[in-house]
């Protein structure tokens, strides 16, 4: 949606509900439109009734927990990854959000697999796979195969192969800033 034309969509989604129907669609389009608009409660609110509701793929499972992590849940959106995954387990946006989730969370050894496994089924993340190697070394693994794979298919000049270059050890900091 355009800058300014949330609380038209929002309104015409209203209209949708006033003859006392619950429409999972409605919901979870309200939801998606609330999570957009940072309203995480009340994106929260309508994806929970949508996905209650019959509306609860891998996807809409994760834009609630986009919410729930926006608004500082991350135990909720810890849950919504792991649903998201029972619903398709090689959702790449699902792991790789619950292998970051995990490496803030300390759990470095556990951030690894989901994020291997998010980076081979979504081998042009490049942000991804700079996660995939810090939380390896935090994890007293070597990450630098994998990164020098994926640095292989950005420009050399771009970002953020600068930062990629600085982790292998390619380039300083005074370079890269």
């Amino acid at each position: 949606l355009k800058r300014g034309e949330n609380d038209k969509a929002a309104t015409d989604l209203d209209t949708l509900l006033t003859d006392g129907s619950s429409d999972p669609v409605v919901h979870k389009l309200r939801g998606e439109l609330y999570e957009t608009a940072h309203d995480w409660d009340r994106a929260v609110s309508e994806l929970t009734i949508a996905i209650e509701g019959g509306q609860g793929d891998a996807e809409t499972i994760m834009v609630r927990a986009r919410a729930h992590r926006a608004a500082g849940d991350d135990i909720s959106a810890m849950i919504d990854y792991d649903l998201a995954l029972d619903r398709d387990p090689n959702f790449a946006k699902a792991l790789i959000a619950r292998g970051q989730a995990r490496f803030r969370m300390g759990l470095f050894p556990s951030a690894v697999p989901d994020l291997v496994k998010g980076t081979e089924r979504a081998p042009n993340d490049i942000a991804a796979a700079l996660w995939l190697y810090v939380a390896e070394a935090r994890a007293n693994q070597d990450g630098s195969t994998a990164l020098r794979t994926a640095m292989q298919r950005l420009h050399p000049q771009g970002w953020p192969s600068a930062l990629g270059q600085l982790f292998l050890g390619h380039a300083s900091v005074d370079e890269v800033m």
